[in-house]
C-alpha cells in the first residue's frame, strides 16, 4: 500500500471560537490519539483532507510539523445540513495493528440480467472488514458480470484482497438483480385483449338512437 501523506499543524487554541477561525482559513480542527500517547490537537487543510476522504483513504502518514505518524482516520464529523467536514479524529497505529473498519463497496461490470429488462440494486454500500493497518483497502470491489435476472450476490460471495476478512453475516444480500412484474411497470395489454375503457366515453348502450 503506497504511503499517503497529509500535513498537519499543532494548535494551541481550542473551543468554538478558535475552531470557527480555523474554518475561515480553510482548515479544520482534529485530534491525534493512541495507546499510551498524549492527545495532540492539530489542524489540517480541509481541501487536502477531503480529497483523500473522497478517494476512500483510511490509513495516512500524518506529517505534524515534520514529525510523521501513521494514523487511521477513525471518525469524521460533518455539518448537520451539508457535507462539510467540521472535525476529524486520527488514531495512531502500527502497520501490524489489527483494525476493524468499514470501507466502501463498489460494483464493477454489467449484469447479463439487465439485457432481459432486470434492474441491478446495490443493497449495501459499505462492508465491515478486519485486517492489518497496512492492508486496509480504499474499497472492496464486487464483480456483477455473471449476475443473472433473479439472482443475488451475498456477503459470502464477495472476494477480498489477501489479509482482509469480512466481518458481516455471510447471508446478507449485497447486490440483487430483479425482473419487474407487469404491475410494477404499469402492465401491458396482452395481444388481442380488450382495449382499455376511456373514462367519460359513451359505450354502445349509451349512444343516442
Amino acid at each position: 500500500m503506497s504511503e499517503v501523506v497529509l500535513k498537519a499543524e499543532k494548535r494551541a487554541a481550542t473551543g468554538k471560537r478558535a475552531n470557527a477561525l480555523l474554518r475561515k482559513e480553510g482548515k479544520i480542527p482534529a485530534i491525534v490519539y493512541g495507546k499510551e500517547e498524549e492527545n495532540v490537537d492539530v489542524s489540517v487543510v480541509v481541501k487536502d483532507f477531503m480529497r483523500l476522504v473522497e478517494r476512500g483513504e483510511r490509513m495516512l502518514k500524518l506529517d505534524i510539523e515534520g514529525n510523521g505518524k501513521n494514523v487511521l482516520v477513525k471518525e469524521i464529523q460533518y455539518g448537520t445540513y451539508n457535507h462539510i467536514i467540521l472535525h476529524a479524529d486520527f488514531r495512531t497505529v502500527n502497520d501490524d495493528t489489527t483494525i476493524h473498519v468499514s470501507v466502501e463497496l463498489v460494483i464493477e461490470g454489467v449484469a447479463p440480467g439487465v439485457k432481459l429488462g432486470a434492474t441491478v440494486e446495490q443493497e449495501i454500500h459499505e462492508v465491515a472488514i478486519e485486517c492489518k493497518a497496512k492492508d486496509i483497502p480504499s474499497s472492496i470491489v464486487v464483480d456483477i458480470s455473471n449476475l443473472g435476472a433473479g439472482q443475488t450476490i451475498t456477503v459470502a460471495d464477495i472476494k477480498t484482497p489477501e489479509g482482509v476478512i469480512l466481518n458481516m453475516e455471510p447471508g446478507i444480500v449485497a447486490v440483487s438483480c430483479h425482473l419487474h412484474s407487469e404491475d410494477e411497470i404499469g402492465g401491458e395489454s396482452s395481444e388481442g385483449g380488450a382495449e382499455p375503457e376511456v373514462i367519460g366515453e359513451k359505450t354502445d348502450g349509451d349512444k343516442e338512437e
